[in-house]
């Protein structure tokens, strides 16, 4: 009999990341409206004042082209934005933020 691998949701990433932030203090928003369908995910304001803007794919998934250009265009004007496959690294780097 063939086991089946249970495939991970973007969603599920993006929620479980979600839980873990709000135990850390931040505060994070959903950027989902209004036909920006090239923003990002997450709005995440990280205590101590540091904004970052995170994407979540799921494992193997890519920005979408529109996605890679805004990306480019916000860190171009000095804008940090990061995308993510794994909740537990998108945890990592908010912690490293809190540390600066």
């Amino acid at each position: 009999m063939r086991q089946r691998t249970k495939t991970v949701l973007e969603k599920d990433i993006e929620n479980r990341f979600v839980k873990e932030a709000k135990k850390l203090g931040c505060i994070t928003r959903k950027l989902n409206g209004m036909g920006y369908n090239s923003w990002p995910d997450r709005l995440i304001l990280v205590p101590g004042g540091v904004t970052l803007f995170f994407e979540f794919k799921r494992p193997g998934e890519h920005l979408r082209p529109a996605q890679a250009e805004l990306h480019l265009q916000a860190d171009t004007i000095g804008h940090t934005w990061y995308t993510f496959d794994s909740w537990e690294i998108a945890i990592a780097i908010v912690r490293q933020h809190m540390r600066t």
